[in-house]
């Protein structure tokens, strides 16, 4: 589990940082963002040291009218429904650009999780 938890917080930091370096390439700035932690165990067990990241890479909570109030969320987007996939995919489908790949989990992550489900 202590494995899960680490690679959960590394798997974290890469999308932080893919996020962000998506809003500097559309938007030329760091916009504010939105993000859905489901609750989970993993997200309890792992909340000192993601909150703790949050904290190191300067970002601050607000409301999600806050957050929804930047002009970045006017940009027009195409799809409807619940597609499940991030505003900065929505945006790009829209403008016909690629999307880019986003980090995957590692190898033995990807294996425990396929176990897992066998189980099921």
């Amino acid at each position: 589990m202590k494995l899960v938890r680490d690679e959960f917080v590394e798997y974290m930091q890469k999308m932080l940082t893919y996020y962000e370096e998506y809003s500097l390439d559309m938007f030329q700035r760091e916009i504010a963002q939105t993000m859905v932690l489901t609750p989970s165990r993993l997200v309890a067990d792992s909340s000192d040291e993601l909150f703790g990241m949050f904290e190191k890479r300067g970002y601050a909570f607000v409301s999600m009218d806050e957050a929804l109030a930047d002009e970045a969320y006017q940009t027009p987007e195409r799809l409807t429904g619940n597609s499940g996939i991030s505003w900065f995919k929505r945006w790009a489908s829209k403008q016909g650009k690629l999307l880019r790949e986003e980090p995957k989990v590692s190898e033995e992550v990807a294996r425990i999780w396929k176990r897992a489900e066998l189980k099921k």
